[in-house]
């Protein structure tokens, strides 16, 4: 397993859903990103995240510029976030089975 070497409460202190990127068009009571990790599987929602991570990289010399880049760089930190919640709950699940 992967060492975690932050606690959950220093990562979630600030998460990528506590700003956006790129304008306020986002700004409702839920965002968007949340309601998907709730419909979609865990597989299926780090799918969503990797694609507009390639997404934003592919088209930033092209496009959008440091404004794209700092779009992936947005989505590649919640992707770290749902990593790290993985890790965490594996840990945890580890130390009950073995107690």
């Amino acid at each position: 397993m992967p060492y975690l070497s932050e606690s959950a409460e220093a990562y979630a202190a600030e998460m990528a859903r506590d700003h956006q990127v790129g304008g306020n068009h986002y700004q409702k009571s839920i965002q968007p990103w949340d309601y998907m990790e709730v419909v979609l599987t865990e597989e299926q929602f780090k799918g969503y995240l990797i694609g507009n991570v390639i997404k934003y990289i592919s088209r930033f010399q092209d496009k959008g510029g440091i404004v794209d880049l700092e779009k992936c760089s947005h989505y590649l930190d919640k992707l770290k976030e749902v990593w790290k919640n993985k890790c965490l709950r594996l840990k945890i699940l580890k130390i009950s089975s073995s107690s």
